[in-house]
């Protein structure tokens, strides 16, 4: 049976730091936009790890469970008034975290030839970009834990809803059509490596 053909994304124009387009909810993040909602209520049910999130990629499935912990346990920290220095360490934390995570997805991208690889890595950018500069205006004494909080709520189901779903998808079809060829891939650490190398690399 052929495989589906794959369907990408509309391409997304102009997503840069204060304005990112995703697929779906079509949610748009503007740069220094604060709604008047309750966003300790929300973003606590947001990061809450669902199943529905999954994209099929063990790898990066696990880190998406690792990015919604590391959020929820900022959410915490700011509800519980942990003070500065702590809610900086774990803004800190995500930022690195997030910086891995996508050297993972792109590594992936790059080994099973991703079409949509060049859209993909320009939201990263975005959406990185956002953060650091929330970790930067924190740093510089600002009060942007509600903004940060929007930010991540709607990042992590949004990006991982569409785009890395659909990186999912191509994977899974990819793998199906070589099944009994030498270039299926997999993740191991933050490579990307052939399946059928025997060997097994980590990330140093």
């Amino acid at each position: 049976m052929a495989a589906a053909a794959f369907r990408p994304l509309p391409s997304e124009r102009g997503c840069r730091h204060a304005s990112v387009l995703m697929r779906g909810e079509f949610v748009i993040l503007r740069k220094n936009r604060d709604r008047a909602v309750d966003m300790f209520s929300v973003a606590s049910a947001m990061f809450e790890w669902k199943d529905d999130y999954l994209v099929g990629v063990t790898a990066i499935d696990q880190q998406h469970k690792q990015l919604f912990r590391v959020a929820g346990r900022f959410h915490d920290a700011v509800v519980a008034n942990k003070g500065k220095a702590m809610v900086d360490r774990l803004l800190g934390s995500l930022v690195r975290y997030t910086m891995g995570h996508y050297r993972v997805e792109e590594r992936l991208m790059e080994a099973i030839h991703y079409p949509e690889r060049e859209q993909h890595m320009a939201q990263h950018r975005a959406l990185l970009g956002q953060l650091l500069a929330f970790q930067e205006r924190f740093a510089g004494g600002e009060t942007v834990t509600i903004q940060v909080l929007q930010f991540l709520s709607l990042w992590l189901v949004g990006h991982t809803s569409s785009r890395d779903r659909q990186l999912g998808e191509y994977y899974r079809m990819k793998k199906e059509s070589q099944a009994t060829a030498d270039g299926l891939w997999r993740i191991e650490g933050a490579r990307a490596v052939p399946a059928h190398s025997g060997r097994s690399r980590t990330s140093r």
